[in-house]
């Protein structure tokens, strides 16, 4: 594992896992903008043992539940106080 954390760090500046992690969110944002598919799903989809782990680890990386960023990158109403 040092050798391609280094390998990327190298190349990208950043380690395997933040790269790895990136990619994850990447495709954590792409699926509830483009599809109707539930949290949960697309979490099991990127491979989360569960809906926690799934929205514990989006609202660390992405700052918000993924229902609430599928409904502000769909142009959602937006919740009074909140820019």
């Amino acid at each position: 594992m040092r050798t391609l954390t280094r390998a990327s760090r190298a190349v990208t500046g950043s380690g395997a896992k933040r790269l790895i992690d990136d990619r994850v969110l990447l495709e954590a944002k792409r699926l509830p903008v483009h599809t109707d598919l539930p949290a949960t799903a697309v979490g099991e989809r990127i491979g989360f043992p569960g809906p926690t782990a799934f929205t514990r680890f989006f609202r660390q990386r992405a700052g918000e539940t993924p229902a609430g960023f599928r409904n502000r990158a769909r142009g959602g109403p937006r919740r009074p106080g909140k820019v």
